[in-house]
């Protein structure tokens, strides 16, 4: 693990509360007198001054933990330092302030690990030393100096060298506790990559049957219809007139002429699924109540059979007026299919913002903050099967940055509503 991050393990906040206290300490030792201070005690009061307002400093100013190299070496030398000296100034190995540089190594080598910690020792072994060796006072043999010398060398490499294994023993834990959380949240991640696309595959498998299944209600009345036409037109001659040979032959024109367009316009759902957004769309203004009239026509239903509703402000958008005008064709068509002929079909035209709670096939939009169009065509029958008249609006309006709703009545007066958004 690297310094920063041992550095992150005890919190530079806490380190400077501690030494704050530790120097706390050694202010009370001197207002109370103790002894070990008479000896110099000029330059002891001096040491302890000094430690007592860099600690506070540190504390009100850098208690935040640096990133700079440069600062952290300079605090672990001036603890380091500044301890040794003052200890060595108290009475060498009888100091009551050696215990504390005890206490210093050990915070270095569990915060900074034990290359940093030895690093310290290298100057702080030899300041204490030479300090019990050479300061006079107190008069002391020369073998008691040598035995003290020799104690704390061995008491704070003894301290350094424990710490720090400890140190890296919880950096080791630390670092497989890491890994293993790393690999459990990749294992997380692929679960949830799996399922999403176990849910995407279901989906599509879900929208490819109801195509299918649209495709087949949408061909087989009109491929059944063809082949009883073509087997009509089989008989001889004299059993069918000139008019009803041409009426015959008008019907199979229009149920081919009604496969390929059902063909086409599969085809360009496809197309249009297969390009960027930008492509997708080609917007203009619109004048809706127009192009409500315009469906109505290409659907086959009189005028008078269509009802449109709509607040002033909300007949002019700007949107894909092609697109627009085939999901409006759609619905309609399916009106007609469905409607009994007395019945009106009614067309509700209104601004919103909100997303409709369920879709006729696909998946779900996403809300948007964009202003969206609704078209709203009532009575469809929403059946459990969708049509592909349905599917196909509903691909259309998808890729209008909507989709399709259904809205079952009460009453049976079911409505779809068509979610697109403006731009």
């Amino acid at each position: 693990m690297s310094d920063d991050g041992r550095a992150g393990r005890l919190p530079a906040l806490f380190i400077s509360r501690a030494r704050a206290a530790i120097c706390g300490y050694t202010v009370l030792l001197a207002v109370l007198g103790d002894r070990h201070l008479g000896y110099y005690p000029v330059a002891a009061w001096t040491l302890t001054l000094v430690a007592a307002g860099y600690a506070a400093l540190i504390l009100v100013l850098r208690w935040r933990r640096s990133h700079r190299p440069w600062v952290t070496w300079t605090l672990i030398g001036v603890d380091t330092v500044l301890i040794a000296v003052l200890a060595g100034l108290t009475g060498g190995g009888q100091s009551p302030f050696a215990p504390i540089l005890l206490l210093v190594v050990m915070a270095v080598a569990i915060r900074f690990g034990f290359r940093r910690a030895a690093v310290a020792l290298g100057w702080t072994v030899p300041i204490l030393v030479t300090l019990i060796v050479l300061v006079p006072r107190p008069a002391r043999p020369g073998d008691q100096r040598a035995r003290d010398a020799l104690w704390w060398t061995g008491h704070l490499t003894a301290a350094a060298v424990l710490a720090g294994v400890l140190s890296d023993r919880l950096d080791l834990a630390h670092r497989r506790r890491s890994e293993a959380e790393s690999d459990a949240a990749v294992e997380r991640r692929r679960l949830d990559l799996e399922r999403d696309l176990r849910r995407r595959l279901e989906s599509l498998d879900e929208e490819r049957r109801a195509f299918l299944s649209s495709l087949l209600h949408e061909f087989r009345p009109s491929v059944a219809s063809v082949s009883t036409l073509a087997r009509a037109l089989r008989r001889d001659d004299e059993e069918l007139t000139a008019g009803e040979r041409t009426e015959m032959l008008e019907r199979v024109d229009g149920y081919a002429h009604h496969l390929d367009v059902v063909l086409r316009e599969v085809a360009e759902v496809l197309t249009s699924e297969s390009l960027d957004a930008e492509h997708r769309l080609h917007r203009a203004d619109i004048y809706l109540p127009r192009l409500v009239g315009e469906a109505a026509a290409l659907s086959g239903l009189p005028p008078d059979r269509v009802v449109t509703r709509s607040q002033p402000g909300d007949n002019i958008v700007r949107s894909d007026p092609d697109k627009c005008l085939r999901v409006l064709v759609k619905l309609l068509e399916e009106a007609a299919r469905h409607a009994p002929p007395e019945v009106v079909i009614e067309v509700d035209i209104r601004r919103s913002v909100a997303a409709p709670a369920a879709l006729v096939g696909g998946t779900p939009p996403v809300p948007r903050a964009d202003e969206v169009l609704e078209l709203c065509v009532t009575p469809v029958d929403v059946g459990q099967e969708e049509s592909l008249g349905l599917w196909i609006a509903t691909r259309l309006a998808e890729a209008m940055g909507g989709g399709l709703a259904a809205e079952p009545g009460a009453d049976g007066r079911g409505a779809v509503r068509a979610w697109l958004r403006i731009f």
